[in-house]
């Protein structure tokens, strides 16, 4: 019970770091960022989705009804597998890692959109977005009311409740 605090807060870390281990990355089955092909990095005025959960899956099915390139980043395995099988580009990545957002293209994309279920973790993103890409349009889903004055002061441009 003493550890779990500080698991949870190292949680995300730890998982971006593991993605980067060949063997595991092997083990995982999944496309990481780090194996990620130049035709990432070449896309131009995409959207990045952070979350592959129930508005993931609403959220991709919109873009690509309408023809919107985008591409999901989870660090979910299961939900990368998911969203993988239905044609859509899908990464195990933290979003809220500088080298994550930088191979996805985050210089280049329209838009970040943030579907974590963590407001610190969302906070974390949108910090690390607004460094990377000063003018890249960034929405931010969250639970809480108590959470859109912590995320926009980081920087979001919407934050949705």
């Amino acid at each position: 019970m003493f550890i779990t605090p500080f698991a949870m807060s190292f949680g995300p870390r730890l998982t971006a770091g593991l993605g980067k281990l060949p063997r595991l990355r092997q083990l995982l089955e999944v496309e990481t960022v780090e194996d990620m092909t130049g035709s990432v990095s070449e896309m131009r005025n995409h959207v990045i989705v952070g979350g592959y959960g129930f508005a993931g899956v609403e959220l991709s099915k919109a873009l690509k009804n309408h023809g919107i390139p985008h591409l999901i980043t989870d660090i979910n395995i299961e939900n990368v597998n998911r969203a993988s099988q239905t044609g859509v580009r899908a990464v195990f990545g933290d979003v809220t890692n500088h080298e994550v957002l930088l191979k996805l293209g985050a210089v280049h994309a329209k838009e970040l959109v943030l579907l974590v279920n963590d407001p610190s973790a969302a906070e974390q993103a949108v910090r690390v977005a607004r460094k990377l890409a000063p003018n890249l349009h960034i929405v931010v889903r969250t639970h809480y009311l108590l959470d859109i004055e912590p995320i926009l002061a980081a920087g979001a441009n919407d934050v949705v409740s």
